[in-house]
């Protein structure tokens, strides 16, 4: 369905305007359906296809933000959360709540990661922590997402994620003091 719904995008693109507007148009519809087959494709749970497609995505459009967005959302499927916040570091820079949550949220789930009682190899019995800094106390990530959700809630005051997120992770760092 999906499939159908870009092809129509991407002619109501090519047939809205005359010749002299006509190469734009085609960028605009080839970084429109870039931008669909992706989320489609994220929606499927095809997470390396998402990311490639919004990788030439982005070779195109270097400023999309919303690009950036969604290869934040990959990287996280991945674990690879370094890549994620930096993914949605750029994508705040466009000054919209959504990104602000997402890297809030990531935030959040970073801290809890510490949280986390190290697991143990079952090789060598060894204790593997988890794939974040240990210099970072559990409560310093969820006072930087604070200051995500409550910067998503100055761009959304009426957001009911960030105020939901915002409202937990409060409730979080008043149990540690």
């Amino acid at each position: 369905m999906w499939s159908f719904v870009w092809k129509i995008a991407l002619w109501s693109c090519l047939l809205s305007f005359g010749p002299l507007a006509q190469a734009q148009n085609d960028a605009d519809c080839t970084q429109h359906a870039l931008m669909v087959r992706g989320k489609t494709a994220f929606d499927k749970k095809q997470y390396i296809k998402t990311e490639r497609l919004m990788d030439r995505l982005l070779a195109q459009q270097p400023t999309c933000h919303e690009a950036y967005y969604w290869k934040g959302q990959c990287a996280e499927q991945f674990e690879d959360y370094s890549a994620a916040y930096e993914a949605y570091s750029i994508a705040c820079q466009m000054d919209q709540a959504p990104y602000f949550i997402a890297r809030g949220d990531l935030l959040r789930t970073l801290g809890t990661i510490r949280l986390q009682t190290p697991s143990t190899c079952g090789d060598c019995g060894k204790q593997l922590l988890p794939d974040v800094s240990a210099a970072d106390p559990p409560v310093v990530y969820f006072k930087r997402a604070v200051l995500d959700y409550q910067q998503a809630l100055r761009l959304n005051p009426d957001s009911a994620a960030a105020r939901t997120a915002l409202q937990q992770a409060n409730e979080f760092i008043q149990r540690q003091l």
